[in-house]
């Protein structure tokens, strides 16, 4: 059981982390039990949870009020392990204080509820992050984004350039504008757009060049005639910026519905809604178990956000999470859309939450007079 998690602490890294940062990671615990903290909880993954797992066993031998919990998502999570890592699995937590297992074995989301279960018992979250996520892969999804002029896209339409995933007019919690409190996430600049086409083809070069990339599919809405013009000129972009060749392939609505939640696709062009007047409600999309996208930190990031009691703190973790999927080039925003909406009279009005947020989900029909 874990008694004060006013005073415990939770992790969260890169399962590529290879012990660069020992002694920053055991200084940090050094400081934080200075400043009171004495229960630590780690998720138990390869790379950085175990390796914060053992700097706080380290810290418990001249400590001996620190206390290890270890959040183990699912028994025979270690199967899974590589033979050494699966030792000091073994280690850690036949050394812990407290052991949680959370499921009997794995099953789809059990990743995002040991998430859940660090952020809902831990007061501060430290986090690893190298600033190179996922290598070759990474290099190319970001080369794919710089190449596209969302100018280009929008001209001539009711469309927007994207600046990042949230579009202008959803609040922060303050009160103020998402959007123009974090700033553009995008540069749309038109005198920078050739620049970043250069900077694309170094990244592909880096990537291993258009042969290393291979054959990229982009899939997307035939049935929508906004889709296929945009599915076009990316296509067309890539070509003429990238030399890649990039076949498209038209699905219906619930066909590329499916393909979303499968993971069954390489590039995929959709359009996404919020379900409440807030950044959270389109960067909720993203969280573990509500698609093919996982993510660790990520999860937590949004976990901490709605755990945080202060609202500059809220907004902190809600720009981080953004930044996270469009600077790692998870996904590439294009354009926003005019869409203007209102109520029937026949509906009663949006949710609100008490918090500056009116939750759509909540609008429901009214029974009949």
């Amino acid at each position: 059981m874990i008694a004060d998690s006013g005073r415990s602490v939770a992790f969260t890294g890169h399962r590529t982390y290879d012990g660069t940062a020992a002694e920053s990671l055991s200084a940090a615990v050094e400081r934080l039990y200075g400043r009171g903290f004495r229960t630590f909880l780690s998720g138990m993954a390869v790379g950085f949870d175990l390796a914060a797992a053992e700097a706080v066993l380290t810290l418990r031998a001249a400590h001996s009020d620190v206390r290890l919990v270890a959040v183990v998502p699912f028994r025979g999570q270690e199967e899974r392990f590589s033979p050494a890592d699966r030792v000091r699995f073994l280690r850690a937590v036949a050394a812990a204080d407290e052991v949680e297992v959370l499921a009997g074995g794995y099953r789809r989301g059990c990743y995002a509820v040991r998430n859940d279960f660090l952020v809902d018992r831990a007061a501060l979250v430290v986090a690893w992050y190298d600033g190179s996520p996922g290598g070759t892969r990474y290099t190319l999804r970001r080369a794919l984004a710089l190449a596209i002029d969302r100018n280009a896209l929008t001209e001539g339409q009711p469309l927007d350039p994207a600046q990042g995933i949230v579009p202008p007019g959803l609040r922060n919690t303050m009160g103020g504008d998402f959007r123009q409190g974090s700033g553009s996430l995008i540069d749309n600049e038109p005198d920078n757009y050739e620049a970043l086409c250069q900077q694309a083809k170094t990244l592909l070069e880096e990537a291993g060049g258009v042969k290393a990339a291979g054959q990229i599919t982009l899939l997307y809405d035939s049935t929508d005639e906004t889709a296929a013009q945009t599915a076009a000129a990316v296509q067309d972009a890539w070509k003429q910026k990238l030399g890649l060749i990039a076949i498209l392939r038209g699905a219906t609505a619930q066909e590329l519905a499916d393909a979303l939640n499968q993971g069954e696709f390489m590039v995929a062009l959709t359009t996404v809604t919020a379900d409440r007047g807030d950044a959270s409600g389109l960067l909720s999309l993203w969280e573990s178990g509500n698609g093919y996208f996982y993510s660790t930190a990520y999860d937590m990031l949004l976990r901490a956000a709605d755990a945080s009691g202060h609202v500059e703190v809220r907004d902190a973790y809600l720009e981080d999470a953004e930044a996270m999927l469009v600077e790692d080039g998870w996904v590439i925003p294009l354009y926003y859309v005019h869409r203007h909406s209102g109520l029937a009279q026949q509906l009663t009005a949006p949710l609100y939450d008490g918090t500056g947020v009116y939750r759509f989900s909540a609008v429901v029909r009214q029974a009949a007079q």
